[in-house]
């Protein structure tokens, strides 16, 4: 996958991006997914608009400094530490 997505009616471009998989949070009591993807090779390309009430901190972290907040079970919400997880088992090839 590559070129353009968009969020919440915003054009975002650039990079190359792929599907690295798609999750329900409780598929007992939601139908909801979260389609989770790998962008790589993308650029700031302007600052954040964000709604009256919203409060967003963007903080940019290396793969090793992931991997350590992994390994310290410090990122406990399920949605965002399986597809980190994923990737990282990905890169180690490792088998699952």
């Amino acid at each position: 996958m590559q070129g353009c997505r968009r969020a919440r009616g915003k054009r975002r471009c650039g990079g190359e991006w792929r599907e690295l998989m798609t999750i329900s949070p409780n598929p007992g009591a939601m139908n909801n997914l979260t389609h989770c993807f790998i962008a790589e090779g993308v650029e700031k390309i302007g600052g954040q608009s964000l709604d009256q009430h919203e409060c967003l901190t963007v903080d940019l972290l290396d793969r090793a400094e992931v991997r350590r907040l992994l390994d310290e079970n410090a990122i406990v919400q399920s949605l965002m530490s399986a597809p980190l997880w994923r990737y990282f088992c990905e890169a180690s090839q490792c088998k699952y």
